[in-house]
């Protein structure tokens, strides 16, 4: 009997963990239980959210600056309490926005020279990075800011609702409707058009903002009460959710965003764990694995498993802009376990 092998480009997809003097040593990383990435990242910075005794901070870093970050370092000191979530602008590689368990947005402005005399060592009285300006979004903790991918000065930021600002009048212009619990992850489809949202409450929500506060579709999503995420794919209407089953099975769910009532098209079990999953190639939180799929005519195929002894807190996919095509890199990742943030890079062999 003959036996066929489905063809991909990307079958040998292989990751490569940075060397050691190509890691970020000595950063104080959040620990705070909120389910966040942790770490952000874009062509040029990298934002990591800092274990602050006071207050609120996260670390913004050069990208090609590596190595044991110095003792004393310019932090973003914009909240009272701890910073949960951060984001790049896709317009502007100086400006990174940010939220916190304050409620509080905060939008940056990065001053490069102040960095790098921080890690040169030219100066002695190397300044914290205050903010362009800030504002109470939410009356609750805001977990979660993402820009919008098409449209410049606008970003969304995520409580027990979403609001959409107006960067350049400094206020929210469109508000959701109050989810039940705290939205749990947020994500726009490639064009802002619609976002998706999931909640404490086990449902799947996506959003119209012309069309009203209210959701346009709600479906019943993952069972378990642990955290649970979204993502959309690509270009496609179909999105991908990540939680758990009643079992504490891992899981990641395939959906047409247009039938989200029909329930998931394809359910995958990936294993039982206590650490959440994180939609970028399907890495764990709280394990060191990266386990890779390919979506193909509505089904996901399993490629390869990147493994690494270090347990992964957060991670980060940096910009398709800055992965080394002439290296058939096809993506970068940003890994942050211990006190050490670790480049992986992933590659598809070529003769």
């Amino acid at each position: 009997m003959s036996r066929f092998v489905r063809p991909s480009s990307f079958r040998h997809t292989f990751g490569t963990p940075a060397k050691p003097e190509n890691r970020y040593d000595n950063i104080k990383i959040s620990a705070s239980a909120w389910d966040t990435n942790l770490v952000s990242a874009n062509d040029k910075y990298l934002a990591v959210n800092w274990q602050a005794s006071g207050g609120g901070a996260f670390l913004v870093t050069p990208l090609d600056l590596t190595g044991k970050l110095p003792d004393v370092f310019p932090l973003v000191r914009a909240h009272t309490a701890p910073v949960l979530d951060t984001a790049w602008s896709p317009f502007d590689d100086e400006i990174v926005a940010s939220v916190g368990e304050d409620g509080k947005l905060a939008l940056t402005r990065v001053d490069e020279s102040i960095l790098r005399d921080a890690w040169s060592g030219d100066r002695k009285d190397v300044p914290d990075l205050e903010p362009l300006w800030r504002q109470n979004a939410h009356g609750r903790k805001a977990g979660h800011v993402r820009f919008h991918p098409a449209a410049q000065g606008v970003l969304a930021t995520a409580s027990n609702d979403v609001k959409i600002w107006d960067l350049e009048a400094q206020k929210a212009t469109l508000q959701s409707e109050t989810h039940a619990d705290m939205v749990q992850s947020f994500d726009w489809d490639w064009c802002g058009g619609v976002y998706a949202t999931t909640c404490k409450d086990k449902k799947l929500r996506i959003f119209d903002p012309r069309a009203g506060a209210a959701a346009v579709t709600v479906a019943d999503s993952h069972s378990g009460v642990k955290g649970s995420r979204v993502t959309w794919l690509g270009q496609l209407d179909r999105i991908v959710t990540t939680g758990f089953s009643r079992t504490s099975d891992r899981q990641a769910f395939l959906w047409d965003s247009r039938e989200l009532t029909k329930g998931p098209i394809k359910q995958l079990n990936i294993d039982q764990s206590s650490g959440g999953l994180i939609p970028l190639f399907i890495p764990g939180n709280k394990d060191g694995n990266v386990r890779m799929y390919e979506y193909e005519n509505d089904e996901l195929f399993y490629l390869s498993d990147y493994t690494s002894p270090h347990p992964q807190r957060g991670m980060c996919l940096a910009p398709a802009r800055s992965v080394n095509v002439a290296e058939t890199e096809i993506a970068r990742v940003y890994k942050a376990f211990g006190n050490t943030i670790e480049p992986i890079s992933f590659r598809v062999p070529r003769k």
